[in-house]
């Protein structure tokens, strides 16, 4: 996927650096010329930072749009998947209320009755032996946070500053 902006948006052009060396060059007094050039140069990076934020926007909104067409697929879907079970559990009604196991369509098309089994566990997870429970530990994130600011040492673990960037 192509990369739509490009990280020059807010980088220093070649005539902001000269503004500024010839400004250096004149120990620091700004004539006027320079301050036009300047306010220029300040309107278009405004102008710049303006378009960047509108962009974000409509970016957000397009997110929020496609959140909203997978929630409506999502209904969809579902509603789908319980048409198609009440389908079948009317079908295994009917045939097991008339004692078939197999009934027979146009084009080889059937229906049928299988047997299987399935596990009810009846007591609470605590209450089975290891080896029988799925475990899958994952590293509780915000205590492990809470602990170390509160000065305890958590081996293996530390806190990293991040910068995210909002607007």
């Amino acid at each position: 996927m192509k990369n739509e902006l490009s990280p020059s948006w807010l980088q220093l052009d070649n005539s902001t650096i000269e503004v500024c060396r010839e400004i250096e060059e004149q120990g620091g007094i700004i004539n006027e010329e320079q301050e036009k050039r300047l306010a220029s140069l300040v309107l278009s990076t405004k102008t710049k930072v303006f378009n960047l934020c509108t962009y974000l926007d409509s970016r957000d909104a397009e997110i929020e749009f496609i959140k909203e067409r997978i929630r409506l697929a999502k209904e969809y879907l579902d509603g789908l998947v319980k048409k198609r079970q009440d389908l079948l559990d009317g079908a295994k009604f009917i045939m097991e209320r008339s004692g078939l196991s197999k009934v027979e369509g146009d084009m080889g098309r059937k229906i049928t009755l299988r047997k299987s089994t399935s596990v009810i566990v009846e007591i609470g997870v605590d209450h089975l032996p290891l080896q029988f429970v799925n475990t899958n530990p994952k590293p509780d994130k915000v205590a492990i946070k809470k602990a170390i600011e509160s000065g305890q040492i958590v081996e293996g673990c530390s806190l990293v500053e991040n910068k995210n960037v909002n607007y």
